[in-house]
């Protein structure tokens, strides 16, 4: 398996980019095509209003989300320039609440979409929807990066969270490119202490092993605190650059949502999360 697509999410409020940022350095790294997308969210109007919102309000509306989707595909575009890439760019006009379809539209064909963290700060109203309808609409890896993320896309030291899922193990397969540059990688079981049952890191660890890449099975306590947290603090003592993990949910009528973890791990990111359903 390797990476050669990339589709980047900009961020239409923070100007930085860190997510488009890390995806121009891994097109880069990859030799890879690489396109930004930038959402304009237009506003829901809830039917059951008791007065009805003026329709100059709502155009308002929508032509500051334009506005900052434009805009964003301008930043986009310089720095693609700057790192002397060649990046096609998308913008589309999606209605918060029901982007899902178009999200998984764009990035089916794909083998990795790289955005960026959202900030509680200045909430983007299309965020956890884009995340949502990467992993379990279009079915392809997600790369999360964390707000303020500037450090290189390097990661020499990857944690990969597992617990013998299918999420998990997607995340393994789509994380191969990765470890294959890493100098140490860990397989790391939350609440799975090795027992009469055995250990259950064995089969990724020698899944990896037939690729040529090593690594250690280690085992850590949630301590009450849930698998995100749990996984977060490992990768805070160990110094790691890269966590990767099954990103999961729950369905309900026509939808999915995020699943706890996953919501824990997104808020409290310490580096670039690796996920995929």
């Amino acid at each position: 398996m390797t990476i050669r697509d990339i589709v980047a999410v900009l961020d239409v409020i923070e100007e930085s980019m860190p997510a488009a940022q890390v995806a121009l350095q891994l097109a880069t790294r990859f030799k890879a095509h690489l396109t930004g997308l930038a959402l304009a969210v237009e506003p829901i109007i809830p039917p059951l209003l008791v007065s009805p919102i003026p329709v100059d309000i709502i155009a308002e509306a929508q032509i500051q989300a334009d506005a900052r989707a434009k805009a964003a595909v301008g930043r986009f575009e310089s720095y693609a320039k700057a790192a002397g890439i060649a990046a096609a760019t998308r913008q589309e006009a999606v209605i918060a609440g029901a982007m899902t379809e178009v999200i998984a539209e764009v990035c089916r064909l794909t083998d990795l979409v790289v955005i960026g963290q959202d900030d509680p700060g200045r909430p983007d109203p299309g965020r956890a929807q884009a995340i949502e309808a990467v992993l379990f609409g279009a079915a392809r890896p997600l790369l999360v990066v964390p707000l303020g993320f500037a450090a290189a896309a390097e990661f020499p030291r990857i944690v990969v969270g597992w617990d013998g899922s299918q999420p998990a193990a997607r995340a393994l397969v789509a994380a191969r490119p990765f470890l294959r540059s890493a100098a140490h990688v860990e397989v790391v079981a939350v609440d799975h202490p090795v027992d009469e049952a055995g250990d259950i890191c064995t089969e990724p660890v020698t899944y990896l092993a037939r690729h040529d890449i090593a690594a250690q099975s280690v085992h850590i306590a949630s301590d009450g605190d849930g698998i995100g947290m749990a996984l977060s603090r490992h990768v805070e003592v160990t110094g790691s650059n890269l966590l990767v993990m099954g990103g999961f949910g729950k369905s309900r009528f026509r939808e999915f949502v995020l699943g706890g973890a996953t919501r824990q791990m997104l808020r409290a990111m310490p580096v670039p999360v690796l996920m995929a359903h």
